[in-house]
């Protein structure tokens, strides 16, 4: 058994531990992913200007567009193409909102200039999109899904792959926990993924 001493030094080391990992830039922030493979290197700090591309989509999400059950026991969830246009503009302003505090967001690629990829590859709702309900229209407004999303993530400079990294987050359905947005849980992953890549830029 631990004293109590013993367990409040854990616990403390611990919550510094959480802090620092939560407060990392530079290359130290790259184990905030999910995954992160150097290619060239992890360190993007010196660059002073970043060209962020346009979000693209997996085909695995773009396969749910229209999507129609063949039998109830069907867990795929359908998709309009505006719900995916508009959560991937929703994903690209808050890269760009972070992106912008720590470097010079410009137009187009080049020597000397960061530039990210992100593909969207996982879009779940918490609640019933208006899809959804066209494909089953006795779906109540209420229920209630594990909502989320994933990315991938490629590092270039000049067309050179640097590094890649992904992350994704699906929360668990909590009974205690009634969301109202729809997309609440895929809307703060995007936050959290926009200030983590830009964490890597640097403090």
């Amino acid at each position: 058994m631990f004293s109590i001493k013993t367990l409040a030094a854990i616990l403390t080391l611990g919550v510094l531990t959480a802090c620092a990992t939560t407060s990392a830039t530079g290359p130290a922030a790259t184990a905030r992913f999910d995954d992160f493979q150097v290619v060239m290197t992890s360190d993007f700090t010196g660059y002073q200007s970043v060209y962020l591309a346009p979000i693209t989509v997996s085909e695995e999400i773009r396969e749910r567009i229209g999507f129609r059950r063949l039998n109830i026991a069907d867990r795929t969830r359908p998709l309009s193409e505006s719900d995916i246009n508009r959560k991937s503009e929703d994903l690209a302003e808050d890269l760009r909102r972070a992106i912008s505090a720590k470097a010079n967001l410009v137009n187009a690629p080049g020597p000397s200039i960061l530039t990210i990829e992100v593909m969207l590859t996982e879009l779940q709702a918490n609640r019933p999109t208006l899809e959804e309900i066209n494909d089953n229209v006795g779906l109540s407004l209420q229920s209630r899904y594990e909502g989320g999303a994933g990315a991938s993530l490629t590092f270039k400079e000049n067309g050179a792959v640097l590094a890649t990294a992904r992350d994704t987050q699906i929360r668990n359905l909590d009974p205690l926990n009634f969301p109202e947005a729809i997309w609440r849980d895929a809307d703060q992953f995007f936050v959290n993924l926009a200030n983590k890549t830009a964490d890597l830029l640097g403090s």
